[in-house]
């Protein structure tokens, strides 16, 4: 698998469609990086990819980072692998944050889970993509029942 160096972190391409994400310790994420990281993932796919950011590390993001986040065309879906109750929390809050531009993620505590979610989404992208019919504004739009609960953003650990 091979690995590029960034200023703040590691990007490790898992297959062809897939990058995983491991931020140096005690960074704080700007925008700046977030643009790096990006011209990256623009850089090496010229079409839909997935990054799995793998929270192996204590970092955060400033405030022009977090809105910044999901700004990528490319990226059609962000798997957060985080090891501790405590990061899920943290990306739950992040992830919550409202954001011009719409982001598909979801934290995870088991990579297998994660993996799977996104090659789903990949899958799910391509799709989306090879429907070109237009969409007339007078098609019905299916919407959850009132009461119903959102979806979880938080995969739940399990108790071994």
């Amino acid at each position: 698998m091979p690995t590029t160096k960034l200023s703040f972190c590691k990007v490790r391409r898992l297959n062809k469609d897939i990058e995983e994400l491991i931020i140096e310790d005690s960074i704080e994420i700007n925008s700046r990086m977030m643009n790096e990281f990006h011209q990256f993932i623009d850089e090496k796919h010229e079409k839909n990819c997935a990054v799995l950011e793998n929270v192996e590390n204590n970092y955060s993001y400033d405030f022009s980072a977090q809105l910044t986040a999901s700004n990528s065309n490319r990226i059609c879906a962000t798997a957060v692998l985080v090891h501790r109750y405590a990061s899920a929390r943290i990306f739950s809050s992040l992830i919550k944050m409202p954001r011009e531009t719409p982001w598909n993620v979801q934290v995870f505590y088991h990579r297998e889970h994660a993996l799977n979610w996104l090659n789903e989404q990949l899958e799910q992208a391509s799709v989306r993509q090879r429907i070109t019919r237009p969409v007339s504004t007078n098609e019905f739009k299916e919407t959850p029942a009132s009461g119903s609960p959102a979806p979880s953003l938080i995969e739940q650990p399990t108790r071994t």
